[in-house]
């Protein structure tokens, strides 16, 4: 088959570039399977639940997902595009390897059975079996499924997002309505109808200067990749992708919000071929109590960047020694465009590996956060490693330079950033005082001196 030009059919032109071939390999859960009969796999018995599963979150009438999938008729009309992607790990979008680190939550990825029987059914006509007894689709993310918040926080206007052109980073500066402290353990967002949201970032300013740039900018929000004076609530790195479930505290760590602070909602949208209004909602769910944890976030990071044009495998590494011990609860990796592999892991003292996360098709169109199902025991001692490598050459699809450039670190869009979010446990006050110690002298080094860093 050939994916590319599978693709171009598939995918309407504004979108194509968000699309990605992954390695076959790396979505595929190695599984001791028993091949099912041909005529025994039908869409009630087996292929609903694989779509309502993996698919249905983008692919439903006013998801991001290019058509429909949530019911027989749509399904069987794209049968044997279903098995052309799945077979060939192009579908369902999922970049972590399935080898190179914990379980994580809203994995994505098929097993082998389940990609057997999806081309079992195609093979068989795709037959219908007792659409009587398919339950009807799961709710998608319009719904809110840990039920009435607490607090809905809404744009105050809404943003028009042009018909056609590049992707958008647009900003929105949202100040909170609360009159005293108020503890977050639980936020969801509702991207609205239809939604050309690819995914989104939540911040919160305390300066007013988020808020400055959103006012001084025409139109709702301001343009930029950039964070600026937006900052990840305590101890949290919190965001939103199609499919992703509601993000839930750790127990007893919810995170405060204040008077006077802006919620900053940081989001990357993709033009649809017509114009639409965006306007999502963020729901928060308050705490009866207030926390009697905190997580801490790491922060590796590598902005003095400078990638020659065709270099295809330019490397850098970032280390940070625990003074304590942690326990890993989520991981969230960025780099831009020319990111192709990368690593986060864990160097023990007895000098074993540990994996953490490992990405080695990195797609910056399908970046996300990575949350642990079960938190991940770190001792004192061991080294956390970012083992970034990037591809400037005419060879990366994704390069925004043809031919390639010059690329250094920063802020833009076709700049670069090396970074890797870290949210962390630790077992008391004076341990989490030890790790904040850590990360400034981390942050001091990086920046060339105490100075340097306060300017």
């Amino acid at each position: 088959m050939n994916i590319p030009g599978y693709v171009d059919a598939l995918i309407s032109p504004s979108r194509k570039v968000f699309y990605r071939i992954f390695t076959v390999g790396l979505l595929v859960k190695a599984t001791a399977i028993a091949t099912p009969e041909s005529s025994a796999v039908t869409y009630h018995d087996d292929v609903a639940e694989i779509l309502s599963t993996h698919c249905t979150e983008c692919h439903h009438p006013d998801g991001i997902g290019p058509f429909s999938l949530v019911d027989f008729t749509s399904a069987k009309r794209r049968a044997k595009q279903i098995v052309e992607v799945t077979e060939s790990g192009f579908m369902p979008p999922w970049k972590p390897a399935l080898d190179h680190g914990p379980a994580l939550i809203g994995e994505r990825a098929l097993t082998e059975e389940q990609i057997q029987r999806l081309s079992l059914w195609h093979q068989n006509g795709a037959p219908p079996g007792d659409l009587t007894k398919v339950p009807p689709p799961s709710p998608p993310s319009s719904a809110w499924t840990l039920g009435p918040p607490d607090l809905i926080i809404r744009l105050p206007e809404s943003y028009t997002l042009p018909a056609e052109g590049r992707d958008v980073y647009r900003n929105f500066a949202i100040p909170l309505p609360v009159s005293k402290q108020r503890f977050v353990r639980a936020l969801q967002l509702r991207p609205g109808p239809r939604s050309p949201i690819h995914h989104a970032l939540v911040l919160l300013d305390q300066t007013g200067r988020a808020r400055e740039q959103d006012e001084a900018e025409f139109g709702p929000g301001y343009d930029g990749m950039g964070i600026g004076s937006g900052t990840p609530p305590s101890g949290h790195i919190v965001g939103w992708t199609p499919g992703q479930a509601p993000y839930e505290a750790y127990p007893g760590t919810a995170w405060a919000i204040t008077p006077n602070t802006d919620l900053v909602l940081q989001l990357h949208l993709l033009p649809t071929g017509r114009k639409e209004s965006i306007a999502p909602e963020i729901g928060l769910y308050f705490a009866d109590q207030p926390p009697d944890r905190e997580s801490f976030v790491l922060q590796l990071r590598d902005y003095e960047i400078e990638i020659p044009a065709g270099e295809s495998a330019y490397r850098i590494k970032e280390n940070l020694t625990l003074p304590v011990p942690v326990s890993v609860l989520s991981i969230y990796p960025h780099a831009h465009y020319l990111g192709k592999d990368l690593q986060i892991f864990a160097t023990l003292p007895s000098g074993e590996k540990q994996w953490l996360l490992h990405i080695p098709d990195w797609d910056f169109n399908w970046q996300g956060d990575y949350r642990l199902q079960t938190p991940l025991a770190l001792p004192a001692g061991a080294t956390i490693s970012m083992v970034y490598t990037f591809d400037n050459s005419a060879a990366n699809p994704f390069n925004p330079s043809n031919p390639p450039v010059d690329v250094r670190g920063g802020w833009g869009s076709t700049d670069e950033m090396a970074e890797a979010m870290i949210q962390v446990l630790t077992d008391s006050a004076d341990d989490l005082a030890a790790l904040s110690h850590a990360q400034k002298a981390y942050d001091i080094a990086k920046a060339g001196g105490e100075a340097r860093y306060h300017y």
